[in-house]
């Protein structure tokens, strides 16, 4: 095998070993702010354990009634997005022996919760890399920018 192909399945692992981390990182995340939200509601029994379960299912049921309404322009994207709501409230309630009502506040609790938190999270993202930027544009100007090997 070639240098470069061994350069490339490296990258192309590398790349996928962090796209499972921050798929890790989402899941643990959603199911807890699932679980905070079960426990605002007030629904009897909610452990963590049950929001890890409820969290893919509500996933791919989100997913798959999103994907069939996405076809409907603008639209399609709100109803897509409370179709996503509705879809996470329906696996809780079997998993949290819970009514549809409980279910659907919880959902909308952790939907709402982790918009805030994905919007803060790119603002931060954003001012943090366009103070990298500035500050690597002032190092290039003032000529003190350290050049990386074989550059």
């Amino acid at each position: 095998m070639s240098p470069e192909a061994i350069q490339g399945l490296q990258i192309t692992s590398a790349v996928a070993v962090f796209g499972c981390g921050i798929l890790i990182f989402y899941w643990l995340i959603t199911s807890l702010l699932l679980h905070w939200g079960a426990n605002l509601v007030e629904i009897r029994g909610g452990t963590f354990g049950k929001a890890l379960l409820a969290v893919p299912i509500g996933m791919v049921l989100a997913f798959v009634i999103s994907a069939i309404l996405m076809v409907i322009p603008i639209l399609g994207q709100i109803l897509g997005l409370v179709a996503g709501i509705l879809g996470q409230a329906l696996a809780m309630m079997p998993i949290y022996k819970t009514t549809f009502g409980k279910a659907l506040g919880a959902s909308a609790i952790a939907w709402v919760l982790g918009f805030i938190i994905t919007i803060g999270l790119g603002v931060g993202l954003f001012f943090v890399l366009a103070a990298l930027g500035i500050f690597a544009a002032a190092a290039a100007s003032s000529g003190t920018m350290m050049l990386l090997p074989g550059g």
